[in-house]
């Protein structure tokens, strides 16, 4: 699995794919641009060649495919959305936002204030499934920035 999460204003996905005992690290954040020319930015969890398949999907015009996956999506002009599976997408207005195998630690962080990125940097302390480095998406200025982790004192 993996973990992403969106703090209102930052998208951050971690890096780690796991196959059965071995970890290895793959780039989980997608940019593209749509048929109709909408830039597109996807963050995605569950099993990677679900993932794989749900935004070639994206990326294509077509519809989304029967899988175990959740996306994160940013859409220019449209703001951030959820699809998972092949629900259709839901808008996320909600300030704390997670999803995947260590959305709860991460959910967690984000209620004690952590930003998206540190939030799924917490997810890979104490996730399997999840490890760095994360990948950070800031939806107000458009691009992908190095992650600025937020660390309180005493190392949480």
């Amino acid at each position: 699995m993996t973990t992403i999460a969106f703090d209102g204003r930052y998208m951050a996905v971690d890096s780690q794919l796991t196959q059965g005992d071995t970890k290895y690290t793959t780039r989980k954040a997608f940019e593209f641009e749509t048929p109709e020319g909408v830039r597109t930015v996807v963050m995605g969890c569950g099993t990677w060649a679900d993932v794989q398949d749900a935004v070639r999907a994206l990326e294509g015009g077509l519809l989304l495919p029967k899988g175990d996956y959740s996306l994160l999506l940013w859409a220019d002009g449209d703001g951030v959305s959820e699809f998972c599976g092949p629900s259709k997408a839901s808008r996320v207005d909600l300030e704390h936002y997670a999803n995947g195998s260590g959305a709860q630690a991460a959910l967690g962080a984000l209620k004690m204030g952590a930003s998206a990125a540190r939030a799924v940097e917490v997810a890979s302390e104490i996730d399997v499934s999840t490890g760095g480095p994360v990948i950070v998406f800031d939806t107000k200025v458009r691009k992908f920035i190095k992650a600025r982790i937020r660390r309180r004192s005493g190392g949480s």
